[in-house]
């Protein structure tokens, strides 16, 4: 289900194996508090496709009294349809 801008950069299983390397020391998520949203538009980068984008910032909290920042980002892909684009935890 992710943008196929991010599909092209990173492969399903490369996506899933590092998701799941960065997660799994933390436990299993028990909650999960949404913190901010952003809007952007861009325009020109070398970095990322031109358009709209969208990044929600969660504070997650694990098992074993762990928490976590976790950024999910969303591109408005040309069929109209919001898309993953990105995911990072910190």
């Amino acid at each position: 289900g992710s943008s196929p801008d991010s599909q092209g950069a990173i492969g399903r299983d490369k996506f899933v194996a590092t998701v799941t390397a960065q997660r799994k020391p933390l436990g299993a998520p028990t909650s999960r508090q949404w913190t901010s949203v952003t809007r952007s538009v861009v325009q020109n980068e070398k970095t990322v496709p031109n358009g709209y984008y969208v990044s929600a910032r969660f504070e997650t909290h694990f098992a074993g009294n762990r928490v976590a920042s976790e950024l999910f980002s969303f591109r408005f892909d040309e069929d109209g349809t919001w898309r993953l684009s990105g995911y990072t935890i910190n």
